[in-house]
């Protein structure tokens, strides 16, 4: 596969607006993010979840003060994984998103032609790595999850044939998430970084069309370029254009079949990790890092020059 390695483009990210052809899909993905801005704040509130209610349920030896503590730790649960349910259904949308948007991104001369989508393309990467950041640090939500399940897979067994369904488990209100669509929840959100794998796992379906691979690279390399040279005053603007960037190297890593490190990358790896090593304003948080070391798929390959995993590593 041929390389355009290096392409940078200039793309303003704090004025750039849809061209009338970009307008529609521009206002969809729009759309999503704002909704996934409330998700992030549900996320960020979550803390322990209903650990205390569960433990005690657990721990309680009498029969009945243990089926009582169960239905009050079920009842808190359910309301939880309600909401996971939602962010589940919301996965699918970007799914949907993600691959249109590079579609789109792919169909003028260069990713330059499509500054609104560009610019919107970095705030969908910053929205996937800080939803991934923030269920990464809260193991709460995957033990709701799989107290729920087991009190529902309990009440199955119990209930033989005529096994009750979701809302029928003392507890849990009519609307409750029913056992499959639980285990659909349990299984994208096991994932270490459920929103990128969600989105990598979308564009498989465009692994052979080089146009669309390469818009992530192009993308990459413009929000480096773009930060390096000081363009953006605004910190949350450099700090949106660095997570763009690393969320395009890591998607690339896993949607093209060499990845992002190899020598003959599209990708100025060695300059995208020491902007991330050396940027000021703001200093980037420490996860990006992170999430190339180990949320990439080729980091490790031998084609990766050991420079690059030094500089990683170091």
């Amino acid at each position: 596969m041929g390389q355009s390695q290096g392409k940078a483009v200039e793309i303003d990210f704090e004025g750039a607006t849809p061209s009338t052809e970009d307008s529609a899909l521009h206002a969809r993905v729009t759309s999503l993010l704002e909704q996934g801005n409330e998700f992030l704040a549900g996320l960020a509130a979550y803390g322990d979840g209903s650990s205390d209610l569960i433990r005690e349920a657990l721990s309680e030896k009498d029969e009945n003060l243990q089926a009582e503590k169960q239905e009050r730790a079920m009842a808190a649960v359910s309301e939880r994984v309600s909401q996971m349910k939602v962010w589940y259904d919301f996965s699918k949308e970007i799914e949907d998103a993600t691959p249109a948007l590079l579609s789109a991104l792919a169909g003028g001369s260069d990713v330059g032609a499509h500054q609104g989508l560009a610019s919107l393309a970095t705030r969908l990467f910053d929205f996937v790595l800080r939803f991934d950041d923030l269920k990464m640090g809260t193991p709460s939500i995957m033990n709701d999850l799989a107290y729920y399940r087991r009190v529902l897979g309990k009440a199955r067994a119990a209930g033989g044939a005529a096994a009750p369904s979701a809302a029928a488990t003392p507890g849990i209100n009519a609307n409750a998430v029913n056992n499959d669509d639980a285990g659909r929840c349990q299984m994208f959100l096991s994932a270490a970084t459920p929103m990128m794998t969600a989105i990598h796992q979308a564009m498989k379906q465009h692994s052979g069309n080089e146009a669309v691979l390469n818009t992530l690279p192009t993308l990459a390399n413009s929000c480096c370029h773009m930060v390096a040279k000081h363009r953006f005053s605004r910190p949350d603007t450099n700090e949106r254009c660095l997570r763009g960037m690393v969320g395009a190297i890591v998607l690339y890593d896993h949607v093209h079949p060499l990845g992002s490190y190899h020598r003959r990358s599209a990708l100025n790896i060695r300059r995208c990790v020491t902007l991330l090593r050396t940027h000021d304003n703001p200093p980037p948080p420490p996860v990006l890092l992170n999430f190339l070391k180990y949320s990439s798929k080729h980091l490790s390959d031998d084609s990766t020059p050991s420079s690059i995993k030094k500089l990683l590593a170091g």
